[in-house]
């Protein structure tokens, strides 16, 4: 009997700049000698290291969280059992045989070779990492591990090796030079190889992430090494999120090296095919004449109408066709509800009525049809909480009697993720149904009858905003949050200063800004539709254009992502003060200081240009022991202005939030000693503590 794998993993992160497991800021890509690899990957016969038992095969070859699995970079192969570098645990398209990767894990990649991706586990917990699991036959095996690490963790990524429940390496530490590690004789008797590598108890570096390279599975088998089916993925303006790559569906492999997809325009619109989904680097366009090329500047393919179609594109020939899909066979259905139980909105709903001993699909949640215009044949519903615990299929009808039962192909993988998916296809089959554990969120949920397929979205917590008067600019990585409204549901806000002059752009005199859920191109990309057509229409996608800014002054401005929505308010502005000072101790030339607000520390009026509202030091000499309030006066009677979050902090402190009032907290900086510009503005109520780079403060 096998083995039931009991952990699957959430989400591919395919992640650009590399932030995570290290301190790498670009994609990784390691030169190496070729002379030292230890096997001929292309026979797929290992010769080297000597001690390799003669005749073994490659079963299994794993380039850990390669940006493109389907393609094979330089001496590498597919293995007998895997017809793709990488994949989350199941069966292989190809082979059947059933492996991948078992656990969350974040995907660091560059694809010149295998040392150059990395699949790594960021839970920063003793005992767990990166985990994966092989379907084998009963007998032996050599199982070998790549590893590098290329941000030098300056020796404390110290992991445990796990080889079936069995601790074969205990603290290995993972070295910034390329590595393997090889254990022979590895013994499977009940059909599963389950590998991880774990953190270690002793590593308590928050950086120091277990990390893996490559795997690679050895095997003395009669089996022929796997024909590769090449991955091809659709994107264009049928989306959700219009060309966003992470969330394209697969196309299906047929035969002769064709792919097929049926998908559903809202409008007429445009699409391209692509290999991998992790950027527009290179894809399938078309050239000046209509032939499609595989390029980084190639046109699109488009429809000229809304509707469904069924598109399909050869990979060898480089043809396409689309032809409208022909639906007439489609049962049509007035309503569709969810079925199942775990959402706290419908405390009542269960799969079962203890108290009628009957199926409980009276109480079944009902979906809106033509759900957001997209049609028909679509089913949703927007806001719909989940506890930690969920399940869920549809039903088209609350008459048990009579209801036809919609669920979910791949269950086993699917029911693991406890995420979001795009276009899963479903089945009309019974209890085919979601089991979701850790799920906790409120989301949107969409199903398209007429294609069969399902797509699960979580609604996102945070807004930033990113661009003009952000204090990184267009640096996403300082979008600033927005504050979710308590008084207006759904609603965001920030208090912003804009500053840019008139640059003479008739679309966007004092530059643009946009929303976003997160600190990254990979998430939610909110802005305006086509900013040639209106200033208020918006759209999530990475296409959008930015928001104009307005003239020079300070603002509030709200936005709603549900509706896309965004106000833009003057702010009523308070008497200007003409004087501010910092208090609290730690000063190199204000020794007498120690919160005593007479000998309080003056700031200078319209810091660096910024406003009347702003105030500011520059080449403030901290100690190695800082605390920081400010007064509006050298006095503790009237203005006291503390921190939201004060305690402990690391510069640079970019735009804290503060907060008025006797008893707010104090910042406090310690072991940073140096020179740093202290601004405070008082309207927005934010202060900045940035080291002085000038070099001009001694």
């Amino acid at each position: 009997m096998k083995k039931t794998i009991i952990k699957y993993p959430w989400i591919i992160l395919s992640i650009l700049a590399l932030t995570a497991c290290g301190e790498g800021a670009e994609d990784v890509s390691i030169d190496y000698d070729p002379s030292s690899l230890t096997s001929e990957n292309a026979s797929n016969v290992y010769e080297e290291p000597p001690r390799a038992p003669e005749g073994f095969k490659v079963i299994y070859y794993v380039d850990a969280g390669d940006g493109t699995p389907g393609k094979l970079e330089v001496l590498e192969t597919f293995g007998t059992r895997s017809s793709n570098e990488d994949q989350a645990y199941g069966p292989d398209i190809t082979t059947g045989y059933s492996w991948g990767y078992t656990a969350e894990a974040a995907q660091y990649y560059a694809d010149a070779d295998k040392w150059g991706s990395i699949r790594g586990d960021e839970r920063d917990t003793p005992g767990l990492g990166v985990e994966y699991a092989f379907e084998l036959d009963q007998g032996s095996y050599t199982v070998v591990i790549g590893f590098d690490d290329p941000w030098d963790a300056e020796g404390t990524r110290h992991v445990d090796i796990v080889l079936d429940g069995n601790v074969v390496s205990e603290g290995f530490f993972i070295p910034a030079d390329a590595a393997y590690e090889r254990f022979d004789d590895i013994e499977v008797t009940d059909g599963v190889l389950e590998l991880s590598v774990q953190r270690t108890a002793s590593n308590t570096d928050g950086s120091a992430d277990p990390q893996i390279s490559w795997i690679e599975i050895w095997g003395d088998t009669d089996e022929e090494v796997a024909d590769p089916v090449q991955k091809i993925w659709i994107s264009g303006e049928f989306q959700i999120n219009d060309w966003e790559l992470s969330q394209a569906p697969e196309m299906k492999p047929e035969a002769d090296s064709w792919y097929e997809m049926t998908v559903h325009f809202q409008d007429a619109g445009t699409f391209n095919f692509v290999d991998q989904t992790a950027n527009w680097d290179e894809y399938y366009g078309t050239d000046d004449n209509g032939n499609i090329i595989y390029s980084g500047s190639g046109g699109s393919m488009s429809v000229d109408a809304a509707g469904y179609y069924t598109i399909r594109f050869n990979l060898e020939s480089l043809e396409y066709s689309v032809t409208e899909t022909d639906l007439s066979a489609v049962t049509p259905q007035e309503t569709m509800y969810i079925w199942g139980k775990g959402f706290p909105q419908y405390p009542d709903h269960d799969w079962w009525d203890e108290s009628t001993s009957y199926y409980d699909i009276a109480d079944a949640i009902p979906l809106t049809k033509n759900f957001n215009d997209m049609g028909e044949h679509v089913f949703g519903i927007q806001g719909l909480d989940f506890s930690d615990a969920i399940e869920l299929q549809f039903v088209n009808s609350t008459d048990a009697d009579t209801a036809v039962q919609f669920g979910f192909s791949g269950i086993d993988i699917l029911n693991a993720s406890a995420s979001e998916f795009y276009w899963h296809e479903t089945v009309q089959e019974d209890w085919q149904y979601i089991t979701y554990n850790g799920a906790a969120g409120t989301y949107t949920l969409i199903f398209d009858y007429a294609v069969g397929r399902a797509t699960l979205i979580k609604e996102s917590t945070s807004i930033y905003m990113v661009g003009t008067g952000t204090p990184g600019d267009w640096d996403i990585s300082q979008a600033v949050e927005l504050t979710p409204s308590n008084e207006w549901p759904g609603w965001y806000y920030i208090d912003i200063r804009f500053t840019n002059e008139d640059s003479g752009d008739a679309l966007k005199p004092y530059g643009d800004y946009k929303f976003v859920s997160e600190q990254s191109w990979n998430g939610d990309n909110y802005g305006l539709a086509d900013i040639t057509v209106d200033t208020t229409t918006m759209e999530n996608s990475g296409d959008s254009d930015g928001i104009p800014a307005p003239a020079p002054g300070y603002y509030t401005v709200w936005f709603e992502p549900s509706t896309l929505t965004y106000e833009l308010y003057d702010l009523s502005a308070e008497t200007i003060r003409n004087e501010m000072f910092i208090v609290g101790k730690g000063y190199v030339d204000y020794p007498d200081l120690d919160w005593n607000p007479d000998a309080a520390i003056p700031m200078n009026i319209n810091f660096q240009g910024e406003g009347d509202y702003v105030f500011g030091l520059e080449c403030l000499e901290f100690s190695d022991a800082v605390d920081m309030k400010f007064l509006g006066q050298t006095s503790w009677d009237g203005l006291d202005v503390g921190f939201v979050k004060g305690g402990e902090q690391t510069a640079p402190i970019v735009w804290a939030k503060t907060a008025s009032g006797d008893g707010t907290s104090d910042l406090k900086i310690n072991d940073q000693a140096g020179f740093y510009d202290v601004s405070f503005d008082y309207l927005l109520g934010r202060a900045s503590v940035l080291p002085n780079d000038t070099g001009t403060c001694n």
